[in-house]
């Protein structure tokens, strides 16, 4: 058949089908594209942000964490005020972005976790008052052994429900 055709037929039909495949080939990568496209979107919308408050939560976590080690070991008035500032100051950036996240999850899953981690803050917070009222005795032997136990454990669980 192929030799009863005519050259210009050939290759009217050699480049349609090029062409089409080339049509196809176009077809799949704008499918591709558009996909990734997606997830890129969902990912600036959703992922990034909540990872980002999540991410704030623990550094101002680890701060507050690093004041209230230094707590036990200055006298200074002026030193303990800015420290007690700055841990008013990150537990309130802590509060905002619990609040952001409890507005972005709409899953029960991820209600559950903020959720969990709320619950382990209110248990580190109350531990942590605990602490610095045993700060105020004379004898910082008891605070010491509270820090690193009771303390040390409820902000590890803290720590972790977070970064779930």
């Amino acid at each position: 058949m192929a030799k009863q055709m005519r050259i210009g037929t050939m290759l009217t039909l050699g480049y349609g089908v090029v062409i089409l495949l080339m049509a196809i080939m176009v077809a799949v990568t704008h499918l591709r594209v558009t996909g990734i496209a997606a997830s890129i979107d969902e990912i600036q919308r959703d992922v990034y942000p909540n990872t980002t408050a999540a991410a704030t939560i623990r550094f101002n976590v680890v701060m507050n964490w690093a004041n209230t080690l230094a707590l036990g070991t200055i006298s200074n008035k002026e030193v303990l005020k800015r420290l007690e500032d700055e841990m008013s100051a990150n537990s309130k950036t802590i509060s905002e972005n619990f609040d952001f996240l409890k507005r972005e999850f709409r899953t029960d899953e991820g209600k559950k976790l903020v959720e969990q981690a709320l619950v382990a803050r209110a248990d580190y917070t109350r531990q942590r008052k605990e602490y610095i009222s045993m700060l105020n005795d004379e004898d910082k032997d008891p605070a010491r052994f509270f820090l690193m136990g009771p303390l040390k454990s409820s902000l590890d669980a803290y720590l972790t429900s977070i970064g779930r």
